[in-house]
């Protein structure tokens, strides 16, 4: 029967089990590949497909550029021509020239202009209305909403041109402080003062820091509301005073007839007048 270790001789036993072990080097997990990446073997692959994808790209920025060139020369162009064009008969070869452009609806607004001008006003009115319904892209349609407007107020069609302005404000462009004010004197007209403070703070409120011009005139019209406005006083009628009557007037002669000569009036002879006598003193 073998005699069992001690514990002394037991952790020495092991620890001389392990010591080979620990002088050996690790052993690797596994090995890193260095071969091409998916990025590279895909630029690989598609070599020629990416080079005319880039020379496609190229192509269409030179065309691009060229495009819009040669349009900007042809609105500068066309505005020029229209600008210069003073008569009807050149505006209308104009505008179908230029249809369906921006510079047809510039065509078109000269035109009511010049209608307008022409005391041919409902004429002018068709010519902005068909601005509206043939350009409803057109950049400057905020101005042709208020020139309508304006038209209207003109001819006293305030229900019309209520809702000119107000269209004019909708379009949030340059004239749309001034369509407000123009809203304001509607109402003011109409005496409706809620409407009028409404349409006149809202200039301040909507476009104060874009049109701090507009902002002062708004509050110069404001201070009108609730004043009377003046009324025109009927002409004093003019009281003619009453002519003479009688023999004293001093009547110019009546012409003569013509072919007839006129009648001499008869002389008298004067007879000379004889001396009174003298009275004497025997008298």
């Amino acid at each position: 029967m073998s005699k069992p270790y001690s514990t002394t001789q037991l952790l020495i036993f092991m620890s001389d089990k392990e010591s080979p072990q620990e002088n050996q080097g690790a052993s690797p997990i596994g090995e890193i590949e260095h071969g091409p990446s998916g990025l590279d073997a895909f630029l690989d692959a598609n070599q020629k497909k990416l080079m005319v994808i880039a020379t496609l790209l190229v192509i269409g920025v030179v065309a691009y550029v060229v495009i819009t060139g040669l349009q900007q020369s042809a609105r500068e162009k066309a505005a020029a021509e229209i600008s210069a064009a003073n008569d009807l008969p050149a505006l209308r070869a104009l505008h179908e020239e230029h249809k369906n452009t921006p510079a047809g609806a510039v065509a078109l607004e000269k035109i009511a202009l010049i209608q307008w001008q022409d005391q041919r006003q409902q004429e002018a009115i068709e010519t902005l209305e068909s601005i509206v319904s043939d350009y409803p892209d057109h950049p400057l349609l905020g101005s042709i909403h208020m020139a309508l407007g304006t038209y209207h107020r003109q001819l006293e069609q305030f229900d019309a041109a209520k809702s000119s302005f107000e269209l004019a404000v909708a379009s949030d462009s340059a004239v749309s402080s001034a369509a407000l004010v123009a809203l304001g004197d509607l109402a003011l007209r109409g005496n409706d003062t809620d409407a009028a403070n409404e349409s006149f703070e809202k200039v301040s409120v909507l476009f104060g820091e874009r049109h701090s011009n507009f902002k002062q005139i708004a509050e110069n019209h404001q201070k009108l509301v609730g004043t009377i406005a003046p009324t025109e006083l009927a002409p004093v009628p003019k009281v003619e005073e009453p002519k003479p009557t009688g023999t004293s007037l001093d009547l110019p002669p009546l012409p003569p007839l013509p072919g007839v000569s006129p009648t001499p009036k008869p002389t008298l002879p004067i007879e000379p007048i004889a001396p009174v006598p003298t009275p004497t003193e025997n008298n």
